[in-house]
């Protein structure tokens, strides 16, 4: 005799709670999953902070509602990165690492005030060793006392667009004779397009072809910024990103393709270099012309990015661009806008003397390095304050 099969029929009360049970089961699962991934980040962020501290610097920098971040004023740290022994950093009312100097400069001295990134700041070197102080010393080596300052305006991580703002926001305040952009190709190219959360302003070409800067988001106010700020505070992570990462790779790849190492979203997606260039362009010439109006002098250096004899640069990080074609754009358009500039690598290969100008792994310079530029560009400053007076 034949079984009769009977299928349950839609909407079958029967039905119905087995799947509520299995979604709710898969739901906790889930959850409890993900509450386990925290707690073991959390212990590992404790144990990192307890038997690994990470001396860094990146506590000590505020947000900025214009510049996005900047240093924190009155900060006294001690930084530490891979291949480097602690380096003890300082910074004045301002929040730039330069001693506090009165605003209002004597008639007979000479002001100059140098704009750019951590290549400027002078990362994992002490305050007396960035290049910016060994330069004021030179200058005044045969000279009245304080007849030359030489004030340090570089922030890490920061942009063009970022070192623009900077400049419009203290050229009133320290009224230098000559202001230097240090530019730096292996990231200046492409901060723009990396905007780091939307935590950092924007440069761009509105549809008439005006050059436009859109305001950083304020921490807090996306998830980006969020998960941004939380990166940077750990150490965990910190750890992972600056010294374990560049060690490989492999590794290296691997955290750039899933957005966990420095520069990741610019790593992963295509960059209009034509477009960025264009930023860049606009915010020199924004800059040189605030500069001008002030009744100073602009000028500008040009450093590629250090590489090894494979040409790998520090992080082993595959090239995004033609650096050495992007340098001779710009030069090309410093050239036609009339603007000094100064190859800064040639010279420094030249004066070298056999030291390393540049730490393994991190890509900055030495203490020798920063000294050795300090000897390249005071030359360079020297003639520019003496024809602009």
């Amino acid at each position: 005799m034949a079984h009769e099969t009977k299928n349950a029929p839609a909407g079958d009360p029967e039905t119905a709670p087995r799947t509520r049970s299995r979604a709710t089961g898969l739901a906790v699962n889930l959850c409890l999953i993900a509450a386990s991934l925290l707690f073991v980040l959390i212990i590992l962020e404790i144990g990192v902070r307890v038997f690994l501290p990470q001396r860094h610097g990146l506590s000590y920098v505020a947000s900025d509602p214009e510049l996005g971040w900047m240093q924190e004023p009155n900060a006294r740290y001690e930084y530490q990165r891979e291949n480097a022994v602690p380096s003890r950093v300082s910074t004045n009312a301002y929040g730039l690492r330069t001693p506090d100097i009165p605003t209002e400069k004597e008639a007979s001295a000479s002001r100059l005030l140098f704009i750019g990134d951590s290549f400027v700041q002078g990362l994992a070197v002490d305050d007396e060793a960035t290049f910016c102080r060994r330069l004021e010393a030179l200058l005044n080596a045969n000279a009245d006392d304080n007849a030359y300052q030489v004030i340090n305006g570089g922030v890490d991580g920061f942009s063009p667009v970022q070192e623009m703002l900077l400049l419009e926001r203290f050229l009133p305040i320290y009224k230098p004779d000559l202001v230097v952009q240090v530019f730096f190709a292996g990231n200046d190219f492409t901060d723009n397009a990396d905007p780091a959360g939307r935590r950092r302003p924007v440069g761009m070409l509105d549809t008439n072809g005006e050059f436009v800067v859109v305001p950083p988001v304020a921490e807090g106010e996306t998830a980006a910024s969020n998960r941004g700020g939380l990166i940077e505070k750990s150490q965990l992570a910190f750890l992972l990103r600056f010294k374990v990462f560049p060690r490989s790779p492999a590794l290296m790849k691997i955290a750039q393709r899933f957005g966990l190492a420095r520069y990741s979203g610019v790593r992963t997606r295509s960059i209009d270099l034509d477009a960025e260039l264009a930023v860049v362009k606009n915010s020199i010439a924004r800059s040189r012309a605030a500069v001008h109006d002030s009744g100073a002098r602009y000028a500008m250096v040009l450093l590629p990015s250090p590489r090894n004899e494979a040409g790998e640069t520090h992080d082993a990080a595959p090239p995004l661009f033609d650096e050495a074609e992007q340098l001779d754009r710009l030069a090309a358009f410093l050239g036609e806008a009339s603007i000094p500039s100064l190859e800064l690598a040639p010279a420094l290969e030249a004066v070298a003397e056999g030291e390393e100008i540049y730490f393994a792994g991190i890509g900055h310079f030495t203490a020798h390095g920063h000294q050795k530029t300090a000897e390249v560009l005071e030359p360079f400053v020297r003639k520019l304050i003496a024809e602009g007076r």
